[in-house]
């Protein structure tokens, strides 16, 4: 009785579950979501009325899954993370979000060039 060797080697080409991961983690970390995104927004404090009391205007940056809202003069009035990435990449016009107690609405996307003016 002859014994099959084959079936006991080790396979040719292992590839360790880590490496998805490793590239995932790469894919996720990518410019195209580390990158600044500035919003023009009105915000409120947090109400479930239907006709809200608006505050004020703002400007909503987001980086990744942190989003930091600031008043006109620069001031950082409310901050928030955990947001996926996907759904801060998708706000447009009319999406709303909830940060510190404060209820944002989007107004228009400021580009690169008006924010750094």
């Amino acid at each position: 009785q002859s014994l099959d060797i084959d079936v006991l080697k080790p396979p040719v080409s292992f590839v360790s579950p880590l490496t998805n991961v490793t590239q995932m983690k790469h894919e996720v970390t990518g410019d195209s979501l580390s990158k600044c995104r500035y919003y023009k927004v009105m915000w409120c404090k947090m109400s479930k009325k239907k006709h809200k009391t608006w505050e004020g205007d703002a400007v909503l940056e987001t980086k990744g899954r942190t989003v930091i809202l600031k008043d006109m003069d620069g001031r950082d009035i409310g901050k928030t993370t955990g947001y996926r990435s996907s759904e801060l990449a998708g706000l447009v016009e009319g999406s709303t979000l909830y940060i510190g107690g404060k209820e944002i609405e989007i107004m228009s996307v400021i580009s690169d060039d008006e924010w750094s003016s």
